[in-house]
């Protein structure tokens, strides 16, 4: 049972690679209708606040303001994400945390890595170095924020079982 579980374990972080992988199959236009539409349904949002009086045009003009930075935080999360998703499965691998959360790291890094060689060969998009950045820094993210909830569970659960004996 416990080699089913460890094996399982692998299993949301390789759907979630596949998932990054198909996000980045798709051509440029089609990824830029995309984030097009979130920034806009983001920028709709905000404009129901009674506060804010945005004509159409407006409406527009400021989701395009939007769709860089939604597009980076897109790269970041979706990293960030995926560190934790490796973080989980490598605790079966090692019981060291430090070597465990390097592992997850240097994964994703190489992930970022071939996901934007991966980007060259698909119509309209280009690989760029500032993705791999903005992809490492979300792993780096995604790591720190699960090293804290994880340390702090582990403290609590120590705490708990060290008050039973």
């Amino acid at each position: 049972m416990k080699k089913i579980v460890r094996i399982l374990s692998f299993l949301p972080a390789v759907t979630w690679m596949v998932l990054i992988f198909s996000f980045s199959a798709a051509p440029a236009v089609e990824s830029s209708e995309t984030s097009d539409g979130i920034s806009y349904k983001i920028v709709k949002v905000m404009a129901a606040l009674p506060f804010l009086d945005w004509e159409e045009e407006e409406l527009e003009e400021k989701a395009e303001t939007l769709h860089v930075p939604i597009r980076k935080a897109a790269h970041f999360s979706e990293y960030a994400l995926l560190a934790v998703l490796w973080a989980v499965p490598f605790g079966y691998i090692t019981k060291s945390t430090k070597k465990r959360m390097a592992a997850a790291f240097l994964l994703c890094f190489i992930y970022a890595v071939s996901d934007e060689i991966h980007q060259l060969f698909v119509p309209g998009r280009d690989g760029n170095i500032k993705d791999v950045l903005i992809d490492t820094a979300g792993a780096g993210f995604g790591i720190v924020v699960w090293r804290f909830i994880f340390h702090n569970f582990s403290c609590r659960r120590r705490a708990k079982n060290s008050m039973r004996t």
